[in-house]
């Protein structure tokens, strides 16, 4: 079994889990090799991942394939950020794999982990109504100034998840109060559930390009902004040094950053989508 501490706090952390998988992450399985956490199973003998990727297909490719080339087993306990961190300093993971810049740089100068290496970027877009008044550009700052200032109705996750604090992000860093526009509502849902209601009630949101990609419901909805800097997503991936398997851990952080995995990475989506979902960082 995973040891005693490490037990307790996931015990604890099962009911968020749940919530989280039933809003966020739907398509998450069990696997012979890697797995994500369920109450009663033995998980004895596997490093233990924290991370906030919502793109399971993506995850149980490379786990899939680290496991093959390593020998190595991972459980996956899908958190948010916030959560991934506090795990990491109760020592109750072995690797974290999150896209939290501040978090990330909190944890490495606490001591908890040595240091954290670039996994890939993903990009974020801002989506909206084909006839909602909002040309297509690159200038995220322009287009939430006329989302708030002509009250634009925009659907925010509001779940706390790594994308709801990007665009919390966004709006403080614009000097903007989004709640000055009456029709600024929170969905306090998953992308998909978040990406269904703006198509039902014609409003605007962000999304991350995998997620906007694999959305078949649209309606009237486009791509409103793109190719702003300020709309990268950059996940790293760190080996937490109080871990009880850092070998392994450190075997992860080096198999993922490496040539396999960021083919793995890079081809991602490219047969469904004819482009790739992810930009891989090596």
């Amino acid at each position: 079994m995973i040891k005693t501490r490490k037990t307790v706090f996931i015990l604890l952390l099962l009911t968020f889990t749940a919530i989280f998988l039933l809003t966020g992450c739907e398509d998450y399985e069990q696997y012979p090799d890697y797995a994500y956490y369920n109450l009663g199973l033995d998980y004895s003998g596997y490093i233990v991942l924290a991370t906030s990727l919502e793109d399971t297909d993506l995850l149980n490719s490379l786990l899939s394939s680290f496991t093959d080339e390593t020998g190595f087993r991972v459980l996956v306990m899908p958190v948010p950020n916030s959560a991934a961190f506090e795990l990491g300093r109760n020592g109750d993971v072995d690797v974290i794999f999150a896209n939290a810049p501040a978090l990330e740089w909190q944890f490495v100068y606490g001591g908890y982990a040595q240091s954290l290496y670039d996994v890939m970027i993903n990009d974020v877009v801002l989506v909206g109504p084909r006839d909602g008044g909002i040309e297509h550009n690159n200038n995220i700052s322009d287009s939430f100034f006329q989302i708030l200032f002509s009250n634009k109705p925009f659907i925010s996750r509001g779940d706390g998840s790594t994308l709801h604090l990007k665009e919390l992000q966004l709006w403080s860093g614009f000097y903007f109060n989004q709640f000055n526009n009456p029709f600024y509502v929170e969905s306090f849902a998953s992308m998909r559930a978040t990406l269904s209601r703006a198509a039902e009630e014609n409003a605007f949101t962000l999304t991350d390009t995998a997620t906007w990609l694999a959305f078949a419901d649209r309606g009237d909805l486009i791509v409103v902004c793109e190719d702003d800097f300020r709309l990268m997503n950059r996940f790293t991936v760190m080996a937490v040094s109080s871990s009880d398997m850092l070998e392994e851990a450190e075997a992860f952080v080096t198999w993922i950053t490496g040539s396999s995995a960021q083919e793995i990475i890079r081809n991602h989506g490219l047969a469904e989508y004819g482009v790739s979902l992810f930009t891989p960082s090596n």
